[in-house]
């Protein structure tokens, strides 16, 4: 005669089951996460980027407790964000994107002031690449916000409503920052910094002005530094002139 199972049995499976699965779908998400990184063509990217936010927190946890470095996470979410958006943030015209830069990317010695809802107000000093790029940003017809931290990031998408934004930032941040604009459902894509940190940080700003002009049409300057160079003509001769 065979016994009923106990209760505790068909909870003991559901456990394990429940257990396997978590372990199953997390080490796919970064497996195929990290292979993505940086590809044109991303494998099951929605799919990996749900994993990635519905288990965040648990991730970078174990990660940490095998003492790996749980910014991979991140990258991963911030690459597939990226991915994901891309083709609507081109979509959005130039006056209804918005642009913001860390802090961080200012000199040590930056003589700006803080507006509490603009951010930081850029006196393009060109002692860093802020006030650059900002000009360009301007020429596009899009503003440009340097601001000190996420919080101040949702602070300004709150207050001026854009439909598109660009932003730089730390692993973290930029992660944390387009998890919650693309909730919104306003499309954002972001480069990393080369380098984390909360002072003198950097990027690599030829591929920054290339991520954030996707979509946007090319400005005069830009226009004419492409057209290519008219030859020189030589003066005629008398030789020449004879020939002729």
């Amino acid at each position: 005669m065979i016994l009923p199972a106990s209760p505790y049995f068909w909870l003991s499976v559901i456990t394990i089951g429940a257990t396997a699965t978590f372990f199953s779908l997390i080490g796919f998400a970064l497996f195929v996460g990290k292979r993505n990184i940086d590809r044109d063509r991303k494998s099951f990217p929605k799919f990996t980027l749900a994993i990635i936010t519905t288990f965040y927190n648990p991730i970078r946890l174990l990660l940490r407790k095998f003492g790996k470095d749980d910014r991979i996470v991140q990258r991963i979410g911030v690459d597939l964000y990226n991915h994901l958006a891309e083709e609507r943030y081109s979509k959005v015209p130039a006056g209804e994107r918005i642009v913001v830069i860390p802090h961080c990317l200012r000199d040590i010695n930056c003589p700006a002031k803080t507006d509490p809802i603009a951010g930081i107000l850029c006196v393009k000093c060109n002692k860093c690449g802020i006030g650059p790029f900002i000009t360009k940003a301007e020429e596009h017809g899009v503003k440009t916000y340097v601001v000190n931290g996420s919080s101040f990031v949702k602070r300004v998408v709150i207050h001026y409503q854009p439909k598109g934004v660009y932003g730089v930032a730390c692993t973290r941040d930029l992660f944390e920052v387009e998890h919650a604009i693309n909730s919104r459902g306003i499309p954002m894509v972001g480069n990393l910094l080369m380098r984390d940190g909360c002072v003198g940080t950097d990027v690599d700003w030829d591929s920054a002005m290339k991520k954030f002009t996707i979509g946007l049409p090319p400005i005069p300057s830009e226009m004419a530094e492409a057209a290519p160079e008219t030859p020189a003509v030589e003066p005629a001769t008398a030789e020449t002139e004879a020939e002729a």
